[in-house]
């Protein structure tokens, strides 16, 4: 009989969002009429540009890929670091998996705050790894004294989600640097979510040697169907990187979507304005408690109902959001919900509030 590795025992299956397929079967919903803002999709999709130059090269499908240097220049202009200290990868899942690759030996250690994005601590255990896990305070703020306590000679990686998912909250930079002067251990910024706002970290990286940041164009640039990110590393790394990545990793479509999306700053600039006004919108009028939030997402505190409850109400309703009790650390009472377009949100908040004032009403019956 074959072994499995025994790192597999203390992982959990990811749960995506409930798909469409299912809720249009269970619930007799016309697909038209169901919203999906539970994964943090760009509801607006990518540029007509991206979608020319795809079409343009549908003839290409048959081909290998390859990472061509035009690509690394266009993140090159759009980052302002040098190609020599950019990789590229299937996502950023893909990232995290080939770093794991490259650091992660046996009983390492890898500090991971939580809650946040659930692939750290995948990471960590698939190869082998031993996951420190500190919990954020009830603003979703990391204790930084209690997460430089941990730090230790086995230390190998500190997973930092900056803004975070789920919570949407930011690090301020002076915290981020106190990390980076205190250990010799790689800090992995993930920017998933950085043009829709907070400090961008790239401006340190010419002063810390133990800096990774990643980026996506899955979420600001709407291709999230492509897997084509990018990461930022020092120029030592970037060979075992490309060593240990898989060939092929990528697709030619999203290459070149990847290309004609990073030049339409226009078209960029104009989604991002209109998921920050969408934010804004869910947040003033959401009646349960919301935080704040630097991305395309809000949390939304829903009690005393359970987020099961939520979800499973609004679901009813052709409303997918993302129950957040799957995040360790996160609780059985929030919810995330994706920036949706103007009439996406106030269906949201319609649907949302009429939860709201039934427990506004059993207050008022004691």
């Amino acid at each position: 009989m074959i072994l499995k590795k025994k790192s597999l025992k203390g992982l959990k299956e990811y749960v995506p969002a409930q798909p469409v397929e299912e809720i249009i079967k269970e619930f007799r919903i016309k697909a038209k009429d169901i919203i999906k803002l539970g994964s943090n999709e760009s509801v607006y999709g990518p540029s007509l540009k991206v979608k020319k130059a795809i079409i343009d090269n549908l003839d290409q499908i048959n081909v290998y890929p390859v990472i061509p240097a035009e690509l690394l220049r266009a993140i090159s202009s759009y980052v302002k670091v040098p190609t020599k200290n950019i990789v590229v990868d299937a996502g950023i899942e893909g990232m995290l998996d080939t770093l794991g690759k490259v650091f992660i030996d046996k009983n390492d250690e890898c500090i991971i705050p939580i809650p946040t994005f659930e692939i750290y601590e995948f990471t960590t255990r698939i190869y082998g790894g031993i996951p420190r896990f500190i919990r954020r305070d009830e603003n979703f703020d990391i204790p930084i004294n209690k997460l430089l306590a941990l730090l230790n000679k086995k230390t190998k990686l500190i997973f930092l989600c900056n803004p975070n998912n789920p919570t949407g909250n930011v690090m301020p930079r002076e915290e981020i640097e106190s990390i980076l002067k205190s250990t010799n251990a790689f800090v992995i910024i993930d920017e998933a979510y950085i043009e829709f706002g907070g400090n961008a970290i790239v401006p340190l990286f010419k002063k810390y040697q133990n800096l990774i940041i990643l980026r996506t164009l899955f979420k600001a640039f709407g291709l999230a169907a492509h897997r084509v990110d990018y990461g930022i590393m020092p120029e030592n790394l970037v060979k075992d990187f490309n060593k240990a990545r898989l060939p092929f990793s990528i697709n030619s479509l999203g290459v070149k979507a990847a290309m004609a999306a990073l030049k339409d700053q226009t078209y960029l600039k104009k989604v991002v304005s209109k998921i920050k006004e969408g934010r804004e919108y869910l947040q003033k009028n959401i009646k349960f408690k919301t935080y704040p939030s630097q991305t395309n997402f809000i949390l939304v505190n829903v009690s005393p109902f359970s987020s099961k409850k939520v979800t499973s109400y609004l679901v009813k309703h052709g409303i997918i959001v993302r129950d957040c009790a799957f995040f360790r650390g996160m609780g059985k009472n929030f919810v995330r919900i994706t920036v949706g377009k103007p009439e996406q949100n106030r269906k949201v908040v319609k649907r949302i509030n009429k939860l709201y004032a039934k427990t506004y009403h059993s207050l008022l019956r004691y």
